[in-house]
């Protein structure tokens, strides 16, 4: 504590930077679109992570959770760590907040899913590590569709349209897909109140493509 009193003014700063940049209520976006509320949001900022971040969250009473953005910085200014443009932020609020949304799901469904993953992976696919790859591989495609959708929804078709660009530069070609699936979940909230609702929806779609061949 001594070190973190110390530099006290670092974080300070580093936080007051962050803040300016969040420019809507991406909690409200995130609560509207999965239908289910958390026990409550923390960001947490780590200067010494990679440029992106993790979504982990803690169990406080039965359904009830307390979630986590751990985020990194992207680069460097004049020796203080900055942690994105105003888009960088919002994409990674989305995201990391959205594993609480979506990864428990997953896991749930894992062993339905390994067959579809293992197609789908090919080469890349590790039997010792089966159910883990699994479970990042569907969960962070259906992350990054999700965010593209609220790109879509909350901002622009524009913005929706880099955003999808921009997951499947990074090596999730099924986004475009599954944005089309979850066009159908948002038409029809009376029937599927949350994203758990509609989550076996998407595993048809995860073996449809498998079965497609991508």
């Amino acid at each position: 504590m001594e070190f973190f009193n110390a530099n006290a003014h670092v974080y300070e700063k580093m936080v007051s930077s962050y803040r300016a940049r969040i420019s809507r209520d991406y909690i409200a976006d995130l609560e509207q679109y999965f239908g289910v509320h958390q026990r409550s949001y923390n960001v947490v900022l780590a200067p010494l992570f990679h440029c992106g971040g993790f979504g982990p969250r803690i169990k406080r009473g039965e359904g009830v959770y307390d979630v986590y953005n751990l985020g990194g910085p992207c680069n460097v200014v004049d020796g203080e760590p900055k942690f994105g443009s105003e888009g960088n932020i919002r994409r990674l609020f989305w995201h990391e907040f959205g594993h609480s949304f979506v990864s428990h799901l997953t896991e749930q469904y894992v062993q339905t899913l390994l067959p579809s993953s293992r197609a789908l992976l090919g080469d890349r696919f590790s039997q010792e590590q089966a159910e883990v790859q699994a479970a990042e591989f569907v969960s962070e495609h259906i992350l990054r569709a999700v965010t593209t959708r609220l790109a879509i929804l909350k901002l622009s078709a524009a913005e929706g349209q880099a955003a999808l660009e921009t997951e499947q530069s990074q090596g999730f070609p099924l986004v475009e897909e599954i944005c089309r699936a979850l066009v159908v979940y948002e038409k029809n909230r009376d029937r599927y109140a949350t994203l758990a609702d509609f989550y076996p929806e998407l595993i048809l779609v995860f073996e449809r493509l498998a079965h497609k061949g991508g």
